[in-house]
């Protein structure tokens, strides 16, 4: 495998938290917010030392903001349609439910696609990092490894698009060298050619115990539905409605920017939304699955073996990868 100036593995999406003299819904809503930088940690700056120069960088991400699962979305249809068969009044920050409309307008294709800000994501990430390390000029050839689900690709890229993109770039493709190696989740069990090793490990489901989460999100929404029933007459949200409405206040901004789902909700119950993501990722994939370590493995040794290799690799020792460029 040819050790890359820079190599961009889309596969793991990390998300981040910051913190201000406001809590922002957006920074405590996991997996549903947009994506945003997290702050300098322990006063350490993100930028390269003047003494130091990078000659590799490994980035492994997952893909941009996009359009709910399709599980989720059905709780998003079922909440539209609690509101809309039912005869009620909505008061105060609850006011807008009756005229509320989810936000997907193409219900065959939107769920599980990367949305317009995902989009836009991938392609600042590609132009922050060609300003940030200038491994390889517009139109020098760049790849991506790239997990196949098409949100994943898609990202891939878009990516791509910034970091490359020049002059006609857009309208004229032959001066992209670009290339996506895309690659399927894992089949027959093994880690060999995938970018999802834990479709790949059968016993990987076994340690997932993120029901956890379940049991803290019973003991906190149940009174959130009770605060915000005060201002509905004729209708009662519960615990299920709970959920899908803080799930949408991050999915909505980032969507269509409505934030409405976001101002209803008082610090406390976000703080407890959050709680509750953190327990489905600690258990589910994070350290709490005594399995973790073992599907991350693949992606450690990978990268390892590239840095190893050096950003001058030229030998031709079976290892190699030269991505066709046609």
């Amino acid at each position: 495998m040819v050790a890359l100036p820079i190599t961009v593995v889309v596969a793991a999406l990390a998300l981040a938290g910051t913190s201000g003299a406001r809590l922002n819904p957006l920074h405590h809503s996991g997996a549903a917010s947009p994506y945003f930088d997290a702050p300098s940690q322990f006063g350490i700056s993100p930028a390269t030392p003047p003494q130091c120069v990078v000659d590799q960088a490994a980035y492994i991400v997952r893909h941009g903001s996009r359009f709910p699962e399709p599980g989720s979305f059905a709780g998003w249809q079922a909440l539209f349609a609690k509101l809309q068969n039912a005869s009620y009044t909505a008061r105060g920050p609850l006011a807008f439910l009756p005229s509320w409309v989810p936000p997907v307008d193409d219900i065959p294709h939107e769920p599980l696609f990367l949305s317009s800000t995902g989009a836009n994501e991938a392609f600042s990430l590609g132009a922050q990092l060609r300003k940030r390390y200038r491994f390889a000029p517009g139109g020098d050839n760049l790849t991506v490894w790239a997990a196949g689900q098409q949100r994943v690709i898609d990202t891939a890229n878009y990516f791509l698009q910034g970091y490359l993109s020049q002059g006609n770039y857009m309208t004229e493709p032959g001066k992209n060298r670009g290339t996506i190696v895309a690659m399927p989740d894992s089949v027959n069990y093994t880690f060999a050619d995938s970018l999802t090793p834990s479709t790949g490990c059968p016993a990987y489901s076994s340690g997932d115990t993120s029901s956890k989460a379940n049991v803290y999100r019973a003991a906190y929404q149940p009174a959130v539905a009770d605060r915000l029933n005060q201002y509905l007459h004729g209708l009662a949200l519960n615990a299920s409605d709970i959920a899908v409405m803080q799930d949408l206040c991050g999915f909505q901004a980032e969507i269509d920017g409505d934030i409405r789902f976001c101002d209803i909700f008082a610090e406390s119950e976000w703080l407890d939304y959050e709680y509750a993501h953190d327990l489905n990722y600690y258990y589910g994939s994070g350290p709490g699955n005594p399995l973790s370590a073992t599907v991350g493995y693949p992606w450690l040794q990978a990268v390892t073996e590239l840095f190893l290799h050096g950003p001058d690799n030229t030998e031709n020792d079976g290892d190699n990868f030269v991505p066709s460029t046609h």
